[in-house]
């Protein structure tokens, strides 16, 4: 049989994205530093100082995306953003266009990107954490995003251009990492998305399967303890949460060729790790 592969579908930009490429970096540079300004000084630099390290030493990087959340989505003590009062405050007035993107800067999605080719000026990036494709610019060009290429991975935040486009724009900065690194991030997909599954729900498919998987979980719950509230001593529940992790285990196992399972088995977390009860909770 013969199989042919078709190139994969192009992403279409409006001839305005851009123009509000170009304009959302005199914006952006506007936004930081009004977030700099006295009125909110104080509040960024606790900021700041939360996201150093125990030297009290902030790295470039961190520092970056830290005052990128502050912009975009820290709430101050009347609700509402640094990004709202600017672009309630700013003077002269925006455009509508000018507004509108400003103001969907607060649907930021963090990642982590495989990156896929590129388009003109913008990178089209697959996140692992909710299995869609974004296409990419940059306010700064497409050298900014240079050093990217195909099967490379990069951890970044991400803006709309505009609402009403399927364009990005990158917000904040770009963590790159080589195509070697794909397990390891693999991983770390993992363990976010265990720890915020709010992160699926840009996707309907993946967010319907949570779901599903949620039920299931607590369908082997109840066939192994026969009711789904159990109340357990803090010293005998890691041994029943193994009992419960191992029948769950052995079967998803069963479902898989034997070479699959062996590598399912080596690749997961212990049935130790699964079942052990943080000691924070013992008290409670």
């Amino acid at each position: 049989a013969v199989v042919e592969h078709s190139d994969p579908p192009t992403l279409t930009v409006p001839p305005h994205v851009a123009t509000l490429v170009a304009r959302s970096g005199d914006l952006k540079g506007e936004l930081v530093a009004y977030a700099h300004s006295p009125r909110f000084a104080r509040r960024l630099d606790a900021r700041l100082d939360e996201a150093a390290d125990r030297l009290g030493f902030l790295d470039e990087a961190t520092a970056i995306d830290t005052i990128d959340h502050f912009v975009l989505q820290h709430r101050l003590a009347d609700g509402s953003s640094v990004l709202e009062r600017f672009v309630a405050q700013r003077r002269p007035r925006l455009g509508e266009d000018e507004r509108a993107m400003l103001l969907g800067w607060h649907d930021v999605v963090e990642g982590v990107f495989e990156v896929q080719r590129f388009e003109k000026d913008a990178v089209v990036l697959h996140n692992l954490l909710d299995d869609l494709v974004y296409q990419v610019h940059s306010n700064l060009g497409r050298r900014a995003l240079g050093k990217l290429r195909p099967r490379m991975f990069v951890a970044a935040r991400i803006v709309p251009v505009h609402p009403d486009t399927d364009a990005w724009l990158v917000s904040g900065n770009l963590n790159i990492y080589a195509a070697g690194d794909a397990p390891r991030l693999a991983q770390l997909a993992v363990q976010t998305l265990t720890a915020h599954p709010q992160l699926l729900r840009r996707n309907p498919e993946m967010l319907h399967k949570a779901w599903q998987m949620q039920a299931e979980a607590r369908a082997d719950f109840i066939e192994v303890f026969g009711t789904d509230i159990l109340v357990l001593d803090p010293g005998e529940a890691p041994a029943r949460m193994r009992e419960y992790h191992r029948h769950r285990q052995d079967k998803t196992l069963a479902e898989l060729d034997d070479e699959t399972a062996a590598q399912a088995a080596r690749g997961g977390p212990s049935l130790d790790e699964l079942s052990s009860i943080p000691e924070e909770f013992h008290d409670a």
